[in-house]
């Protein structure tokens, strides 16, 4: 054979293992998923959410498929996704494989060359064997089972089911992604780090800048201080209106989500979280009303003497109301009132 003539015959027989390598990954990969959908709605209405990751019921489906499998095979030489890509298993002579043959081929097929879906050796084993088949080497499940593997060309119908379920898989998977989109969840963290950073970072600092124990002593510190109350209710005003909008935002994407129970789920924390956020917003302006209801008799002027370093108002209702104000003022900065 001349040189050019060897390169093209090489290549055509690589091209063809490669194809072949690539359809029996992809029929065996097509079964799984097939099987796997099947589980899903056997087992989903008893496993609920968990059917994939924590079911022990859901792998051990897979141990029964093999059976299931060798059963197909031994009767129709082939699967679902065997045969819409053309691949058929048969014995040596062309005829049906036995069921004992049959079943030996596909638990070593699912133990050699799936790992039996466990961890990395589910990675690395169904690697190796595609790795085999491109070199064209023989499986050792089809040296166990002494079958033949015929791939044969797609005819119009094959092909047709082919890409109705590529376009079936397309579609669902499409239709999974907006459902997760949809479902995720929101940052309820946000709103409640906010709030406290608010108070702490703001508010309070604020607070402590402008009281003082001569807030009381003059009209003018008086009213200087109740502007400056007066400011940071104004912030706890746009707080709670901020609030109230992201609460409203929060039920519109809630109400988007298409799983009732998930969507029940996030509507029931986004009453807990904005519910807390709301009392932490109450629970600031109610400290900033304490002291401006304990100021507000002191912007106009009021006799006092000192005593011992500490003022005493002639008026015994006006000293008890500047005896209110320092409580709560040293309550205040000794220890968090939220």
């Amino acid at each position: 054979m001349e040189a050019g003539a060897r390169k093209r015959y090489h290549n055509k027989k690589g091209k063809e293992a490669e194809m072949v390598a690539f359809k029996r990954t992809l029929a065996r990969f097509i079964d799984y998923l097939l099987w796997s959908m099947a589980m899903v709605l056997i087992l989903g209405g008893k496993t609920g959410e968990e059917v994939f990751y924590r079911s022990w019921q859901f792998y051990a489906s897979f141990w029964v498929y093999a059976a299931v499998e060798a059963a197909l095979v031994s009767v129709f030489k082939t699967t679902a996704g065997k045969a819409m890509l053309g691949i058929y298993v048969c014995a040596a002579d062309g005829g049906k494989l036995r069921f004992s043959d049959s079943l030996k081929r596909s638990l070593t097929v699912f133990a050699g060359g799936t790992g039996c879906l466990l961890s990395y050796a589910s990675l690395a084993l169904p690697l190796y064997a595609v790795y085999g088949m491109l070199r064209r080497r023989p499986m050792f499940w089809d040296e166990i089972a002494r079958d033949r593997v015929e791939v044969v060309p797609m005819t119009r119908l094959t092909k047709g089911v082919f890409a109705l379920f590529v376009l079936f898989m397309l579609t669902g998977w499409a239709l999974t992604a907006r459902v997760l989109y949809l479902s995720r969840t929101p940052d309820f963290d946000e709103i409640e780090e906010q709030t406290l950073a608010m108070y702490y970072e703001d508010v309070r600092p604020r607070l402590i800048r402008a009281l003082s124990e001569e807030s009381p002593l003059s009209p003018d510190a008086a009213v200087r201080t109740l502007a400056e109350l007066e400011r940071v209710q104004k912030k706890l005003q746009d707080q709670s209106e901020y609030l109230t909008a992201a609460k409203a935002d929060f039920e519109r994407r809630i109400d988007k989500i298409p799983v009732p129970a998930i969507r029940a789920a996030r509507r029931e924390k986004a009453e807990e979280v904005f519910a807390r956020a709301d009392r932490m917003v109450f629970l600031q302006s109610m400290i900033v009303s304490l002291f401006e209801n304990a100021l507000g008799v002191f912007t106009t002027p009021r006799s006092y003497t000192v005593s011992d370093g500490v003022p005493v108002f002639d008026d015994p209702e006006i000293n008890a109301r500047y005896e209110k104000y320092m409580r709560v003022l040293y309550m205040f900065l000794a220890k968090d009132m939220l």
